[in-house]
């Protein structure tokens, strides 16, 4: 994994944000698996962020997930999240092996979390955009 930081600026215009407009098409069982994590992941405290919600981002890590450091975020979300770090993962892409290993890093995030290791893991906000199969959604 490398250690290089770069920072990326993300507009408001939804058109253009860097983390949107990507259709990932997901099995059944990939659905149920993120739905299952995002539930886990506002049990344990952590709070829900959509990508309109942050404005810039310092990236660091490879593999196949991407973590997220030092998030510039809306007043309104920033006050949701408090004045902590926010670590945001995201897939690295569609492909099912990222999307499984971005499941299983965001799990074990979440079991810091919750047995209290957070500033071990630094996680206080998750971005998960909308995810829908017909008229449902994530």
């Amino acid at each position: 994994m490398s250690d290089q930081a770069h920072r990326t600026e993300v507009t408001t215009d939804p058109a253009s944000l860097s983390m949107e407009g990507q259709s990932i098409v997901l099995s059944q069982a990939q659905l149920d698996d993120i739905r299952k994590s995002v539930e886990e992941a506002e049990g344990a405290g952590l709070v829900r962020l959509l990508s309109r919600d942050v404005l810039s981002l310092d990236v660091l890590g490879g593999g196949n997930y991407k973590k997220v450091f030092g998030s510039d975020l809306r007043p309104e979300a920033r006050e949701r999240v408090g004045g902590g770090e926010v670590v945001l993962l995201s897939p690295r892409s569609s492909d099912a092996v990222h999307l499984s290993s971005w499941v299983s890093q965001l799990r074990e995030q979440i079991r810091m979390v919750a047995e209290g290791l957070q500033s071990v893991c630094g996680l206080v906000g998750v971005c998960v955009e909308v995810i829908s199969q017909g008229g449902g959604g994530v």
